[in-house]
């Protein structure tokens, strides 16, 4: 754009503002001035109709009130008033016409009781006398829509009464006008309330002399409610308040008829700050209630003896004001608003026109600078290919002048002789008729060794003017340096691509060579873990079987020592199988419901023993698990535990390892459970160095870990592995010197309709007691407790003592055993007194008494004390109420000589001695095959009926697989198709257990055998046989 039309274009624009600023200026002070007069315009109008509202209701209000007087006038001169007075000064007879009195008061009855239907408003007539302290004579009332002559015995004496006091001076005909009050019978304000007042008229003896008054009382809610309307109608808040200022009608019921309702802050005087009423008939402005109110009021005056009188009201708040004045210049500001956008849309859209007629001429300026400073050849042509015009840089391309140019037809020019790239009449037509660009290349192949590529783009120039003819604008550029570029692109790209083949070639082959060498690797580890678990069997069988008969203690130290060589072994073994596993990724996953309390119950009760031999208490707290049955591989879960566990043991020296769980509904996901472990022990405790290195393989803590407690460093990183394959999160917090605590978590699906007996009050009314000093190692014992909601005590010797000799006997008592001492046969004795209550010894594993047996009437519990194991206890003594069945619960025996038979089935020799020791103390007779074809033969040929078999996998001939196979489709004969099989292999893989179990086998034990649990497994299978 040049420098002229640009200030020409910026002075407009500032011109626009500048208008547009003025005019919005004058609206500004147009809108200034007008709500000065119309606030004002406003004000004037709303108080005069202030004014005339007011007026209007002080002139209802007399009205009424004439109204009244014209009715008491009226039934004043009945004749009955007359007569009643003759006849009650003559001995109850008119000397007029001889009626006597009750015939009077029945005629005025009647009279007052047609008056009242007629009357609405009127809510009593009555008649009063000076008679008899001034009692009712007759009295006729309106209650319920019912209209009631009230009997003799029900009138009453109205001398003490403000308003006869004030009739009484009256003279004749004068009438009073009482104030508006609420209605009082009897002395009391009648139910529901309503404010009457009362107009009366005296009456006078043929002496002259005062003899009584018939009085009215008016209804004034009908009139007080007509006169609210007629304010509220207008907008504007009525007050009606009598002489001393008390409110009789207000925009706030709270604020009415304070003198009779006790609200002695419900005036005048007290909301206006002290100020007057204003009753003068004038606008005044005053802060009522801590609002700003302008007020016009008038007084109406009842009585000059007393000077009693009306005062009305009507106000008008200054936030009543504002908000008319808002409505209206909301009105107003949007019309200003509404024309100032008017002009401003016309200003901006003539100045819009303007600057496009100065933008047009400039852009036709500056298109034809471009076309002359182009560096491409910029052409245009008709419809026949002639030449209309050409810049500078087709002179360059081309080498052809302006004038010479014109002369010739495009395709001469660029070159073009292949039929398929002229530019004839057709192909132009059709880019007019489109209106759409054609782009395309060609080649000047005049010069055979050095050919000219051209980028020709074709498009369409229409004009808007019908009599300029359409044309084709051609944008010509060389491109023959582009060509030579791409194609030495093209030929790079193709010898690129060939070396990437073969790169991708070779990195297949060496990525082949790295699994096959994994696979290799995972092969020899499994392998190798076969070959030296089958022969640590044999040495860990047979120190099982050494240590049966009577040693030394140096003897008995050797055997311990190899054990735990053998143990740690084992572990070294198992963990290099699972990161092999992991690494390979053949780790499986096994997901299945499992009972979360039997699950770390079985690992507690199996770590116990080597916290026994390190003197450290194991304690699992399990009252805060609100899910037991989960979805998990349990076994992978089990896998963690235990090496955490492990861990604990090996660096605590003394003190505690508490295992905790918890279960919680996951906070996003209602149908998950949560389920966190936590394993914290007062062990040696780490620094925060230490911790970021602590889930590392064959990374420990610090150098001299792996110097003073051995281990490879793979337990806690094999954990990690497989807490997060089960979808979970492990870390560790720690403390030097002070203990760590190993926290992992998991998540479940939501098993609905779990019934725990854990949770259940089966001990609801029991009481229980506990005697001990060491309340953390029982904590979840008497939470456990509770949870079945017994009343539980926790006590020494002595408190137990005093506590049970001065309330009931407990129902259960439980005793660490090291409290014992010397009172055992005291609580023994309490027991036998007591046949409710039960004994429970506590006995640690530490203890020479570890089996539980019966002693003097209790009985002896190891611990720690898990809590199925205290279910069964409770079960039993509750249901049961002997420990005698407890104790057959608890102890199996088994006294049949000789009732199983079980066929080992191994090659090594040394494995069969292993088992065969393992299981003498057994009623058990065992028979040997050292592989499966040998087992098929003595299966066919013996008349032994086998119960149980123990199957190796790997043997030669014949392996167990095999075998088992061979068994299961009857080819050892049809009764020994069901026999039970358990696999006994040095295998550990995850596969093997799968591949024991689908062909055939019932079960799966892993060497080195484990003497407890060998057993355990052994007896299980041949009882359920």
């Amino acid at each position: 754009m040049t420098k002229d039309i640009d200030d020409a274009l910026t002075q407009n624009n500032k011109l626009l503002l500048f208008s547009i600023g003025g005019f919005a200026l004058i609206c500004l002070v147009i809108y200034v001035i007008y709500s000065h007069y119309a606030k004002e315009q406003i004000k004037t109008e709303w108080l005069d109709k202030l004014t005339a509202t007011t007026n209007s209701s002080v002139s209802l209000m007399n009205k009424s009130f004439a109204q009244n007087k014209s009715n008491i006038a009226f039934l004043h001169s009945t004749p009955p008033i007359k007569g009643i007075t003759r006849a009650l000064n003559n001995n109850n007879i008119d000397p007029f016409d001889g009626t006597t009195t009750e015939q009077w008061k029945r005629r005025l009855e009647v009279i007052f009781s047609a008056f009242i239907v007629n009357n609405p408003d009127i809510r009593q007539i009555r008649y009063i006398s000076k008679l008899n302290q001034g009692r009712e004579l007759i009295r006729v009332e309106r209650r319920d829509n019912k209209i009631i002559v009230v009997p003799d015995a029900l009138l009453q004496s109205k001398q003490e009464s403000d308003y006869y006091k004030a009739i009484k001076p009256l003279h004749i005909d004068e009438d009073y006008i009482s104030d508006i009050s609420l209605n009082r019978e009897y002395g009391v304000l009648e139910n529901p309330l309503w404010p009457t007042y009362r107009v009366a008229h005296t009456i006078f003896d043929q002496d002259y002399q005062f003899f009584g008054f018939i009085i009215l009382n008016i209804d004034a809610t009908s009139l007080l409610t007509q006169m609210k309307d007629t304010f509220s109608q207008s907008d504007f808040n009525f007050y009606l308040l009598n002489t001393q200022g008390y409110f009789i009608s207000a925009d706030r019921e709270a604020l009415t008829f304070g003198f009779d309702l006790n609200k002695p802050d419900a005036i005048w005087s007290k909301l206006t700050n002290q100020a007057l009423l204003p009753n003068d008939n004038k606008i005044n402005q005053l802060t009522f209630d801590q609002q700003k109110y302008y007020m016009y009021g008038s007084e109406l005056r009842l009585s000059l003896r007393d000077f009693r009188s009306l005062n009305i009201i009507g106000g008008l708040s200054e936030n009543r004001l504002g908000q008319i004045w808002d409505q209206q210049s909301k009105f107003v500001i949007l019309i200003l608003i509404t024309l100032f956008t008017i002009v401003t849309l016309v200003t901006f859209y003539y100045q819009k026109y303007l600057n496009k007629i100065l933008s047009l001429y400039d852009h036709q300026s500056r298109y034809e600078a471009i076309i002359s400073g182009s560096s491409d050849a910029i052409i245009g042509l008709d419809v026949t290919g002639k030449i209309l015009s050409w810049n500078e840089s087709a002179t360059y391309l081309f080498g052809l002048n302006d004038e010479l140019a014109h002369s010739k037809n495009i395709n001469e020019i660029i070159g073009v002789t292949k039929k398929d790239f002229l530019l004839d009449e057709a192909l132009l037509s059709n880019i007019i008729n489109k209106t759409q660009p054609v782009t395309y290349e060609v080649t000047n192949d005049s010069d055979k060794d050095n050919p000219v590529f051209l980028s020709v783009n074709l498009s369409p120039v229409i004009h808007h003017k019908s009599d300029t003819p359409a044309s084709v604008a051609a944008l010509i550029r060389d491109i023959t340096e582009s060509k030579v570029n791409q194609q030495k692109i093209i030929n790079h790209n193709e010898s690129l691509e060939k070396e990437v083949h073969q790169r991708t070639q070779e990195l297949e082959l060496l990525a082949k060579k790295a699994v096959d060498a994994s696979q290799s690797k995972s092969a020899f580890v499994a392998n190798i873990s076969h070959e030296i678990r089958t022969p640590l069997n044999g040495i860990s069988g047979m120190l099982e079987l050494i240590n049966k008969d009577p040693l030394t203690d140096k003897q008995t130290n050797y055997i311990k020592l190899a054990k735990s060589s053998i143990s740690n072994l084992s572990v070294l073994i198992n963990d290099l199988l699972n990161l092999s596993k992991i690494e390979a990724g053949k780790l499986d996953i096994e997901l299945d419901e499992f009972n979360l309390t039997q699950t770390i119950s079985s690992v507690i009760e199996t770590m116990s023993i080597r916290c026994m031999e390190k003197n450290i208490d194991l304690l699992f707290d399990w009252t805060n698990i609100e899910h037991e049955l989960l979805v998990s591989d349990d076994y992978r879960f089990q896998q963690v535990l235990v090496n955490l566990i492990g861990n604990a043991i090996k660096f605590t020296n003394k003190g505690t390892i508490l295992v905790t769980a918890k279960t919680t509904i996951n906070d996003t996901n209602p149908e998950r459970v949560d389920c966190v472990i936590t394993v914290q022990d007062t062990g040696l405790g780490m620094t925060a160095e230490e911790q970021e290195k602590l889930f590392q393989p064959f990374t420990q803590a610090s150098a001299n870990t792996d110097k003073q407690y051995g281990g490879t460093g793979l337990g806690l990183s094999i954990s990690k592995k497989l807490v997060k394959l089960l979808g979970g999160r492990i870390h560790v917090t720690s403390v030097l010197n002070k203990g760590s605590t190993f926290t992992f978590s998991i998540q479940s699906k939501l098993i609905k309709h779990q019934i725990s007996p854990l949770l259940s009050p089966k001990l609801l009314g029991k009481k229980i007691i506990l005697i001990s000093e060491q309340s953390q190692q029982y904590a979840p014992l008497l939470k456990q407790l509770r949870r079945w909601q017994a009343e539980v005590y926790l006590f020494n010797n002595q408190q137990a003592e005093q506590h049970i000799s001065n309330t009931r006997e407990p129902d259960l008592l439980f005793i660490d055993s090291h409290m014992l001492n010397n009172s055992a046969e005291k609580w023994h004795k309490l027991c036998d007194a007591n046949s409710h209550c039960q004994l429970i010894i506590l006995e640690d594993l530490k203890s020479e008494l570890i089996a539980p047996d019966i002693y003097k009437g209790g009985f002896f519990v190891n611990t720690p004390l898990l809590p199925y194991q205290l279910l069964n206890i409770i079960d039993s003594i509750f249901n049961t109420g002997t420990a005698n069945k407890l104790a057959e619960n608890t102890v199996k025996k088994i006294d049949q000589p000789n009732k199983y038979s079980i066929l080992v089935v191994d090659d090594n020799e040394i494995n069969q001695i292993v088992a065969a020791g393992l299981l003498e103390a057994l009623p058990v007779e065992i028979t040997t095959a050292s592989n499966g074809q040998e087992a098929l033969d003595i299966l066919n040929n013996t008349s032994t009926s086998f119960d149980l078999i123990l199957m190796d996998c790997q043997m030669p001939i014949m392996d167990g697989f095999a075998a088992t196979e061979a068994i299961r489709q009857g080819k050892a004969g049809y009764e020994n198709s069901k026999i039970s099989i358990i696999a006994m292999t040095a295998g550990a893989m995850s596969g093997d257990k799968d591949a024991c179990l689908q062909s055939g086998m019932n079960d799966f034990i892993i060497k080195p055998l484990d003497g407890i649990n060998f057993r355990s497994k052994v007896l299980s299978w041949l009882e359920s046989s």
